[in-house]
């Protein structure tokens, strides 16, 4: 036996009724008139020419800004321009560690550390190893980075000896540790030219 509208009781009519009034709430939300919808569409359109702007404008200042370091890193040290795998951005990140005085570091082995290449001894059992630091100027760490995975890729030197430690037993790890230590050296000597 089914139920009619004049068999139910109140409550559930009620709740019938209810719930086509939300039906048609969510359905008339949803249709859009064609006027509307132009509308829209036509606000859109200036929102993406806004974000266009923006992004012509932040691409600008970016090559502004890429300028000015090039001209600060060729003023200071023109002979760090000259490496593979240093461009300006690099350059100027590792003069900013370096400070105003290249001086004050006495030793390739400071500027190691200051710049968190130094070798740190580590052990496990019976095996010995190197690590490097963890100290020091992260932003140095990361150019002498961005300057070894450079030359691995283009540098037909660096890749050979990646070649001949990788057939040692070498893993990457200490690869990567070795030159970069090797492009600190590198660094410190063309910033800071032995004493006569």
């Amino acid at each position: 036996m089914t139920l009619t509208s004049a068999d139910e009781p109140p409550a559930v009519v009620w709740l019938h009724e209810l719930l086509d009034q939300a039906d048609f709430a969510v359905a008339s939300r949803f249709t859009f008139e064609p006027q509307i919808l132009s509308m829209r569409q036509h606000r859109l359109a200036g929102v993406d020419e806004m974000i266009a702007a923006a992004s012509s404008a932040g691409a600008d200042q970016i090559q502004d800004l890429e300028r000015r370091l090039a001209l600060l890193a060729e003023r200071h040290a023109p002979q760090l321009l000259t490496v593979m795998g240093i461009g300006p951005d690099t350059a100027v990140t590792l003069l900013i560690t370096m400070g105003d005085n290249p001086e004050r570091l006495h030793s390739e082995a400071f500027f190691a550390a200051l710049c968190g290449v130094s070798p740190v001894e580590r052990s496990s059992g019976s095996r010995q190893y190197r690590r490097l630091n963890r100290g020091g100027d992260r932003q140095a760490n990361a150019a002498l980075d961005r300057i070894v995975q450079t030359r691995l890729r283009f540098d037909p030197r660096t890749q050979d000896y990646y070649e001949r430690l990788t057939k040692q037993g070498k893993t990457r790890r200490e690869i990567v540790r070795r030159l970069k230590r090797y492009a600190n050296r590198e660094v410190f000597r063309l910033v800071r030219p032995a004493q006569s």
